[in-house]
């Protein structure tokens, strides 16, 4: 097997299938600003939200949504990470 066929068979098993359920893990500074900014911006589409750790300074929650493309998965990181409490997401 050569170098080009090890990598296409590494990508193949690595190939994400869509839809599927995205969990993103938020780390923030106001739960109820994250939660009410969700609300708003993912109302009429299907999530959960879920409470993770608390530290003195964040808190961390779970939320997950049903996505449907790698450009979709993109836009939601996108806008989740770009409310005011949130400091970062994975």
């Amino acid at each position: 097997m050569n170098t080009q066929d090890s990598q296409t068979n590494k990508d193949a098993k690595n190939a994400i299938e869509y839809p599927i359920l995205w969990e993103y893990l938020i780390f923030c500074t106001d739960k109820e600003s994250l939660k009410s900014t969700i609300e708003a911006k993912f109302s009429g589409l299907e999530y959960s939200f879920a409470d993770s750790k608390k530290t003195t300074n964040y808190s961390s929650h779970a939320f997950t949504i049903n996505v449907i493309s790698q450009n979709e998965r993109d836009e939601i990181f996108k806008i989740l990470r770009e409310i005011e409490c949130v400091k970062f997401v994975l």
